[in-house]
């Protein structure tokens, strides 16, 4: 792909079943505009080998990723910044950096993923009232969740071991009101 595989700028849009691999940017960028999207939840996709992120949320709410395959990207995984979402049941391991950054993300859901062989953490939060469950998070090279910034975040029934770090990392003003 030349810069990113999939750019979406509009709402109501659904990605299914196709491999997205080896752009110069991004595998699948939501931005602005981007709401009401379903990435990979009635077949899966598989995103792999990107120079940026496998997933890239800017600016954009209300979108559901599920059952994907995101592994191998340089920049890492995913990104959610400024962003709201619902992200489920998806693979997330050998990413280049971190498993899933939460960067200025406020109110995101993520459950039921599997979040393993990271060069980084496998979780990064920073924001507010994220929800944080029954994941798997394993094997990564840093800290299993990593809570930079924010209050009010969730982190609740995850199975978190065998991270070359600690399991949960609260740092500077994350080790205020978390549940």
């Amino acid at each position: 792909n030349q810069l990113t595989g999939v750019s979406v700028q509009s709402s109501e849009n659904n990605i299914n079943g196709n491999e997205i691999a080896n752009s110069i940017i991004d595998g699948v960028s939501l931005t602005t505009g981007a709401e009401n999207n379903k990435i990979g939840v009635s077949s899966p996709n598989d995103i792999f080998g990107n120079a940026g992120y496998g997933i890239s949320v800017v600016n954009a709410n209300s979108n559901d990723v599920s059952n994907n395959m995101i592994a191998q990207n340089s920049s890492g995984g995913v990104l959610i910044s400024n962003s709201t979402i619902d992200f489920s049941m998806n693979t997330i391991t050998e990413n280049s950096n971190v498993g899933i950054f939460l960067e200025a993300a406020n109110h995101n859901i993520l459950s039921d993923n599997d979040i393993s062989l990271n060069s980084g953490n496998g979780i990064i939060i920073n924001g507010n009232g994220n929800h944080i469950s029954e994941n798997r998070i394993n094997n990564n090279d840093l800290a299993g969740i990593l809570v930079g910034s924010g209050i009010n975040n969730s982190i609740l029934t995850n199975s978190i071991f065998e991270n070359s770090g600690l399991g949960i990392q609260l740092t500077g003003s994350a080790n205020d009101e978390q549940e």
